[in-house]
């Protein structure tokens, strides 16, 4: 069980084009109303009505689109946020569930035949992840997904590096497209430039090859970088829920992007 302050990290070496969490108490209907089958056990589609209840009516469940199927390594926060994981986010989703077996489902995937590999901060999870379970105190919780560079799949770090307009995905509204490495050095002057944002958007070969061996003896000393943070915090459980947001077509969330002051570092893991 995770405690206040704790942190648990963990990654998914395949992934549908999705992070979603939920209580697992409905972990099966979720599953089976969006994996809709026939007598013949083929999909053909999906429940929306009942994936509406659950998310909707039994705050249940939140899931958010990524922009390709990689895997990705996620950290769970139980508690505040320290430093990096506040400065850095480029998207971020808020929503509430409610736990009332104190057990939460964080996957990429939609299959209820899936095991849920308990998930612990005390011991290392499993190689073959694919889907996980991270138990709390039961209650209601106040639930936000963040993503992060380099290996943000939300879109929103790739909103921020289309400076030159070629880019395949065009900014939202208030986010002003910038060279990674101009960025950095106009909001972090002095700083060392982090080798995987060197390696890629340095503007000379000279300069990519003066953070190369940097950036592949960090590769070599299993250091990485996290993708995404589901925060938990708890709050009261008769506290008044604002309405869900507009889901999409695909009854996903809608994620909240942003470019921060200065330029992400990235959330650095170190092995284990």
């Amino acid at each position: 069980m995770l405690n206040w302050g704790d942190r648990v990290e963990f990654s998914f070496w395949e992934a549908g084009c999705l992070i979603w969490v939920c209580s697992q108490d409905i972990h099966p209907a979720f599953c089976a109303a969006w994996n809709l089958v026939d007598a013949e056990g083929r999909i053909i589609g999906t429940d929306r009505e009942t994936l509406g209840h659950l998310i909707d009516d039994r705050r249940g469940a939140i899931a958010l689109p990524l922009y390709q199927d990689d895997g990705y390594l996620t950290r769970v926060v139980l508690g505040e946020l320290n430093q990096r994981e506040a400065e850095d986010w480029t998207a971020r989703c808020q929503g509430y569930l409610h736990l009332p077996t104190g057990e939460l489902v964080v996957s990429g995937i939609i299959d209820g035949d899936e095991p849920l590999a308990l998930l612990n901060p005390d011991r290392p999870p499993p190689e073959d992840l694919l889907q996980g379970v991270i138990t709390v105190a039961p209650g209601l919780y106040e639930v936000t997904l963040y993503a992060y560079p380099p290996g943000d799949l939300s879109t929103g770090w790739g909103q921020i590096e289309n400076f030159n307009g070629s880019g395949i995905f065009p900014p939202t509204p208030g986010i002003s497209p910038e060279n990674p490495w101009d960025y950095f050095h106009r909001t972090r002057p002095g700083e060392t430039v982090p080798s995987w944002l060197a390696l890629e958007y340095a503007p000379t070969e000279a300069d990519r090859q003066a953070h190369s061996a940097a950036f592949y003896q960090e590769m070599d000393q299993g250091v990485r970088y996290g993708d995404f943070v589901v925060q938990l915090r708890p709050v009261p459980a008769d506290t008044p829920l604002p309405p869900v947001p507009p889901l999409d077509g695909d009854l996903c969330f809608p994620w909240e992007f942003r470019k921060p002051d200065r330029c992400p570092l990235g959330l650095r893991i170190p092995p284990a």
